[in-house]
């Protein structure tokens, strides 16, 4: 998480979007995504939530890695978005697998999608 939250709060300031480097706020947004996850599928996944939180957290992990290189490239801002959708992507594409090894359905992704997409919603809206 400390991880992912310096990376992501770095790369927040090349979008474009007025996001200032704010490590607190990318640590705060993991940390609710690990909470969301579980006050959402308490009741779903039983005896499986300490290893989809493994995989989880290992698919935050590839997102992360997979944006260092974009630290590094002076990128515009529509250049990072798109850049940053095919990271995502990745990621969605991952969970998605990660699911089914762990013979879920597709809920778990898509509660992901809906914390994921509220909270960048309510980015934007809070930067206009």
């Amino acid at each position: 998480m400390i991880f992912s939250g310096s990376t992501l709060s770095i790369f927040s300031t090349k979008l474009g979007l007025g996001l200032t480097q704010n490590f607190w706020r990318e640590f705060a947004i993991c940390i609710g995504q690990i909470v969301w996850q579980i006050v959402f599928l308490k009741f779903y996944l039983k005896d499986k939530t300490w290893n989809y939180l493994g995989n989880m957290m290992t698919v935050s992990l590839i997102g992360t890695l997979l944006l260092i290189p974009a630290l590094f490239l002076d990128l515009n801002p529509v250049s990072s978005i798109i850049y940053f959708g095919i990271v995502v992507f990745i990621m969605f594409l991952e969970h998605i697998r990660r699911c089914k090894i762990l013979k879920l359905n597709f809920l778990p992704t898509f509660s992901w999608i809906i914390f994921r997409t509220t909270v960048s919603i309510t980015l934007i809206l809070l930067n206009k």
